[in-house]
């Protein structure tokens, strides 16, 4: 009866955090934080394990663990530069979501080189019996006297975090006329999460991950100190598993991809912009509300996603708002506004002695929305005296948008703009082969259609922004290596743009004087390297290096980590740089240096 109640109170409490989570504005991220976000990461914790049988470990490197299970740092499918709100309302102007994106926690108190996990992401201070964020299956020898006598466990963890920093960015001109093209900003940040998890049996638990954050920022260029305050419910689900059958249900960061750097298939998820910005990786994604479903089997398993609601974000709410005041005008009929969208994949899993292969079929939501925006170098001849606060004026050029903007905020900036939500259908194809002491794995998918941007400033400084839909495949090979002390793996990537319309520019992937009149292919590509040292057990460091063509960008990352004593005590330092070619439209670069400390305490 206790076990009833208990799980009935939790219930309750999860689907009232889980409207909070669908209430709260998703940030959209800007264009140039693409640049940092998809691309900057080392790597980003895979939180969700993979949907391996309920005998055999999913990653054929390890035992239990992918030994470089992240997220991908170049974050997302897109180019960095490419997958951003260029309106948004961010405060770093080329923070992303994470390029940086959600890669190991330097303060993560787990050694990275552990053979059960892995070696750059964060250890889930709950996980008693593994990922809490998806359990392995259990021995269903398991008597059902010892089952009904299983006594409810509860698990709280506290971490506390301050963050120190620096920041210094050029925007390469993309902006407005009178906008200052270089910003420099000082960063103090006080970061809190919690983590609570209730098993109510062997086979059964609730987890409930909430974080608060208090930045301050500090920006030379207009002397002006900003505070923000977020609150974020990170993850919140139920997980079940009964047999061959494991389930779910709620906020929760899906893992899509065998990739650990730069895969073109993590895009499951909206990305979390403030959290690239202070270099968070391991807070990269936003967790969005659905079910995932396995059917585990010894050598073949199936997965289903749903995730049935609309990602909202402040340009999606800003449009709506326009939408309706031209209705009070007008008396239009309103357009659909169902908060429901038919988000659902389902993935089909092949686990064999030295090969692991999935294929997968989605109808996704694009992170990518359709944007629209024009502004006349003229129309703002006037505005260099103007207040400059809220930042409005930046959102184009900013590698990050912050979770507070508001709708009036973009209001005051332009009434052209406007932004709605798409979806995308893909396929998906993912591989790990062992080879000897190598582990290979491969990404390709092959979209139907997919966002990217359109930039383009008249030689009157004129600034056109908006989104164009293509044919898109990207493939994304690595070769990994796991020494004593060290972990070593390069990542080669390509994407391919098909039949772009013409008088089109893609930001990113191509860098011309003016659109090109004609329908044509696009590409780019990436190399990368990715090695983590060990070089005590309380000391080690992740070090990424990455270029990209034939549009030039080059990323550099350097994350340390110092755990003395019993680990409760956690010291990080993060550098991070990145920058591109000069664009030919403006003559300038887009480039970004960070440098960030961290002291962390677990309780």
């Amino acid at each position: 009866m206790t076990k009833v109640i208990c799980s009935l109170i939790f219930c309750f409490f999860l689907c009232t955090i889980s409207h909070v989570v669908l209430a709260v504005k998703v940030s959209h991220e800007s264009i140039s934080g693409l640049l940092m976000a998809q691309n900057t990461a080392p790597l980003q914790s895979k939180k969700n394990a993979d949907m391996g049988s309920p005998s055999k470990a999913n990653d054929v490197l390890s035992e239990d663990e992918d030994p470089l299970a992240e997220e991908d740092p170049l974050a997302e499918s897109e180019d960095p530069l490419a997958e951003e709100d260029p309106l948004a309302e961010s405060e770093d102007p080329l923070a992303e979501e994470d390029p940086l994106a959600e890669s190991e926690d330097p303060l993560a108190e787990e050694d990275p080189l552990a053979e059960s996990e892995d070696p750059l992401a964060e250890e889930d201070p709950l996980a008693e019996d593994g990922d809490t964020e998806s359990v392995e299956a259990e021995d269903a020898s398991e008597s059902e006297d010892e089952s009904e006598s299983f006594a409810i466990r509860t698990t709280i963890n506290n971490r506390y975090r301050i963050i120190l920093g620096h920041s210094e960015i050029e925007k390469g001109g993309v902006g407005r006329e009178n906008e200052s093209n270089k910003e420099r900003k000082n960063y103090l940040a006080n970061s809190y999460q919690l983590t609570a998890r209730i098993q109510t049996s062997s086979y059964h638990y609730y987890l409930l991950r909430i974080m608060s954050r208090f930045s301050q920022k500090y920006n030379f260029e207009n002397y002006q100190y900003t505070d923000d305050f977020e609150f974020q419910v990170r993850e919140g689900y139920f997980n079940g598993i009964s047999g061959n059958h494991r389930y779910i249900i709620g906020a929760q960061l899906f893992q899509l991809g065998k990739v650990d750097y730069d895969s073109p298939l993590d895009v499951l998820n909206p990305r979390s912009s403030t959290s690239v910005e202070f270099l968070d990786l391991d807070e990269n994604k936003l967790p969005v509300f659905g079910l995932k479903y396995d059917w585990l089997g010894e050598v073949n398993s199936f997965s289903f996603y749903i995730a049935p609601f609309k990602q909202k974000t402040p340009g999606t709410e800003y449009t709506l708002f326009q939408e309706e005041e031209q209705e009070k005008e007008t008396g239009e009929l309103p357009p659909d506004r169902s908060v429901t969208r038919p988000n659902v994949g389902v993935q089909y899993q092949a686990t064999l002695d030295l090969v692991d292969i999935r294929l997968g079929l989605f109808h996704w939501f694009d992170s990518n929305n359709d944007i629209s925006w024009q502004a006349l170098a003229e129309a703002f001849a006037d505005d260099q005296n103007t207040e400059t606060t809220e930042e409005t004026d930046e959102e184009t050029a900013e590698t990050s948008t912050e979770t507070d903007n508001s709708e009036s905020d973009i209001s005051a900036e332009d009434q052209t703009y406007t932004e709605k939500d798409k979806s995308i259908s893909f396929a998906s194809i993912e591989m790990d082969l062992t080879l000897g002491s190598f582990v290979l794995k491969s990404d390709i998918a092959i979209f139907k259609e997919k966002g990217f941007y359109h930039f383009y400033k008249d030689p009157d400084n004129s600034t056109v922004f908006n989104t164009v839909r293509v044919q898109h495949a990207a493939l994304a090979i690595s070769l990994e290596k796991k020494l004593e002390t060290m972990f070593i793996m390069p990542v080669y990537s390509y994407r391919l743009l098909l039949d772009v319309p013409a008088d089109t520019h893609i930001l990113t992937f191509e860098n011309e004087i003016v659109p090109l009149n004609k329908k044509r292919d696009i590409h780019k590509q990436q190399l990368a390297l990715v090695l983590f040292t060990e070089f005590t057990e309380t000391l080690n460091t992740v070090l990424t290096i990455a270029q990209t063509a034939p549009f030039k960008q080059q990323i550099f990352t350097n994350f340390w980590n110092w755990t003395p004593g019993s680990g409760n005590h956690q010291f990080g330092l993060k550098l991070f740089h990145t920058s591109t070619e000069k664009l030919k439209q403006t003559g300038k670069r887009i480039a970004v240096s960070k440098g960030f400390l961290e002291y962390g305490f677990r309780f």
